[in-house]
């Protein structure tokens, strides 16, 4: 439905009829606006005074944060394996281009290319990915005194939280830690 709204916007997917031999995939990660939420539930759950186990879990859980970089994570897995395994093109787009887009493409980009798991590499990714392609870090981490607070998103703490993710399941992979 997001989808179909952005589209008419002039945002959204491209048009399959102009396409041959096109696979859509839907990755269903959420807009900022929700990420914001769940980042606010995680630190409301980093705050908790002297929570049980079951407690800290269960609104861990319901902050969804983990679900979050889950998303991600398979959406990057995906183009990564596209690429690599199943020989294809992959065309990978957000509404605008500037949050998903960069969180999806730099992690495969890291998972496919060893280049980019050292510290130098891993530089050149956030310069290419990120910075050259207009991520809007002002508004998304609110730097400024006049940010909007609605344009504010963890996105690129998303993005660092799924490399730190990564090194951890495969930490000889990563130059850095």
């Amino acid at each position: 439905i997001n989808a179909v709204a952005n589209r008419a916007a002039g945002k959204g997917y491209e048009n399959e009829d102009y396409y041959s031999n096109i696979q859509f995939k839907f990755c269903s990660i959420e807009n900022i606006h929700i990420m914001r939420g769940s980042l606010q539930k995680l630190l409301e759950t980093c705050e908790m005074k002297n929570p049980t186990m079951n407690q800290y879990l269960n609104a861990l859980d319901n902050s969804s944060w983990l679900q979050h970089i889950k998303s991600i994570l398979d959406a990057a897995i995906l183009i990564a394996r596209a690429i690599e395994v199943e020989k294809k093109n992959v065309l990978v787009h957000c509404s605008d281009g500037w949050d998903r887009t960069a969180q999806c493409c730099s992690l495969a980009s890291l998972l496919l290319c060893p280049y980019y798991r050292s510290i130098h590499g891993f530089r050149v990714l956030i310069e290419k990915e990120w910075l050259s392609f207009g991520h809007k870090f002002s508004d998304r981490c609110g730097h400024t005194a006049t940010s909007d607070s609605k344009e504010q998103s963890p996105i690129f703490l998303q993005f660092i939280e799924s490399v730190w993710q990564l090194s951890q399941i495969y930490p000889t992979a990563f130059e850095f830690n």
